[in-house]
């Protein structure tokens, strides 16, 4: 990013919190801007300390921000970068739930935490405390023995390969109503996936499948879960069982397998925290609470598509793709009925 692109984007989060706390909402309480910006401002502030009393350079660049503090640890970048996005994630959500409370309490909020943090660290640091990192296989992995966790990780990958067509298919036949002026992108869609079942091995087909599959994920728990919920709720909590077998089989996956091809990124784990956060502070708690629920198995369905597409065999690939696009032309079928 360089100092260009760090510049311009910490000038534009300093313009956007004083505009929102100034202008757009002055009710808001004035120390909302330590909790959004959180631990970059107070991690810029302990390091120029650390190189004031180091009589070093203020703005030589060191090592000693909160990321190269972590690695030191013993921390990998996978870890570090979580923790960061963690600590920043509790803040902004402080900022959001007690945005109109006191000025001493949000600045507490934001003090307490931090004097935690960097005690912490500094408390590892003295004490010569070291993350142990297990090197290779996981803990679980390493329990089950290599080819049983191999098996295992297999036997996962083929549930989530034969439940999710399942649930395409099934929807196919739940499915009553489609948003508004969805019908011709959801035949393009179909068309792309029978496309795609029908030569799998071609690699022009490949973007366009995965774009058509991961756009009918949301649509097809959208459409399903209105639907459950129409016919009554037992129906939809029906649906909790399937979820929670899907994120067991996702995680021993990540858990057991070697190559790490499949595996959580910093990214996934911020666009989660962001879906899931948006959801549950937009509108009233009993909707909000319904819209996280939804964010949740859209994730789960996502990953399990992820899981089939890089784990599963030719078979499974396309059979997927088959199902999903069937689906879809059945649903459009039953509806034009």
């Amino acid at each position: 990013m360089g100092d260009a692109g760090s510049q311009f984007l910490g000038f534009s989060l300093a313009t956007f919190v004083v505009v929102l706390t100034q202008r757009s909402n002055p009710s808001l309480s004035m120390m909302l801007p330590l909790l959004i910006l959180g631990l970059p401002v107070i991690d810029i502030l302990a390091v120029l300390y650390l190189r004031v009393r180091g009589g070093m350079n203020w703005f030589r660049a060191t090592k000693n921000h909160v990321h190269h503090r972590l690695l030191a640890l013993g921390f990998d970048h996978y870890q570090a970068v979580v923790a960061i996005y963690t600590v920043q994630t509790l803040l902004v959500l402080c900022a959001i739930a007690f945005r109109h409370e006191a000025d001493a309490l949000v600045l507490a909020l934001y003090v307490g935490p931090c004097i935690c943090l960097f005690g912490a660290l500094t408390l590892a640091e003295r004490t010569g405390w070291r993350l142990r990192r297990a090197e290779g296989d996981s803990r679980l992995a390493r329990l089950l023995g290599g080819e049983r966790a191999a098996g295992v990780a297999r036997a996962m990958t083929t549930v989530v390969a034969v439940v999710i067509p399942a649930y395409f298919v099934a929807g196919g036949f739940a499915v009553r109503v489609l948003p508004p002026g969805i019908t011709p992108a959801v035949v393009v869609v179909a068309a792309v996936l029978a496309l795609a079942a029908a030569m799998p091995a071609r690699a022009w087909l490949e973007l366009p499948a995965r774009v058509a599959l991961y756009g009918l994920v949301p649509l097809w728990v959208y459409a399903v879960e209105r639907q459950l919920q129409a016919l009554a709720p037992m129906a939809l909590a029906s649906t909790v069982p399937f979820y929670a077998a899907l994120a067991l089989a996702i995680g021993l996956v990540w858990k057991l397998e070697r190559d790490r091809e499949f595996a959580p990124t910093t990214m996934d784990f911020l666009v989660a925290v962001v879906a899931v956060a948006a959801a549950l502070f937009a509108g009233g708690l009993e909707e909000s609470g319904q819209v996280a629920a939804l964010l949740v198995k859209i994730v789960l369905l996502l990953y399990g598509c992820e899981l089939v597409l890089t784990h599963a065999g030719l078979r499974a690939r396309r059979a997927l793709h088959a199902a999903a696009g069937a689906a879809a032309l059945l649903a459009l079928w039953r509806l034009a009925g």
